[in-house]
């Protein structure tokens, strides 16, 4: 069974129970996850508690292995752009790079507000 199946027949199981619209439940839980996304991006969040669900933390050695794991992924996407010849391709790196870019300044600060 693949992600995308588990996670609709979770829903409609759900709306079935609650004898609810199926896309009711969709939205509800689109919007607990999308402002738990939220409520992370803020630099000094590092745990958001969703009533039903539980609590949800970032652990520090998690984001350091992350952060590691991205730093390893970007000297290697840096490397590929470099050498690379064809410039759509190069294109393509260059944004990999961007966004890995973003990622590592992100958790660099997430890390910063939970050593402090």
């Amino acid at each position: 069974m693949k992600k995308n199946d588990f996670y609709d027949d979770l829903l409609t199981t759900v709306a079935t129970e609650m004898e609810v619209d199926s896309l009711l439940v969709y939205e509800l839980v689109r919007h607990q996850w999308q402002t738990a996304h939220r409520a992370f991006a803020d630099p000094e969040i590092n745990s958001v508690e969703i009533s039903g669900f539980g609590t949800f933390k970032l652990r520090d050695r998690k984001l350091r292995n992350l952060l590691n794991y991205l730093y390893r992924e970007k000297v290697n996407y840096s490397n590929k752009y470099y050498l690379e010849k064809d410039p759509k391709k190069k294109k393509t790196l260059k944004r990999h790079v961007d966004f890995l870019d973003k990622e590592v300044s992100f958790l660099e600060n997430k890390i910063k507000h939970l050593d402090a």
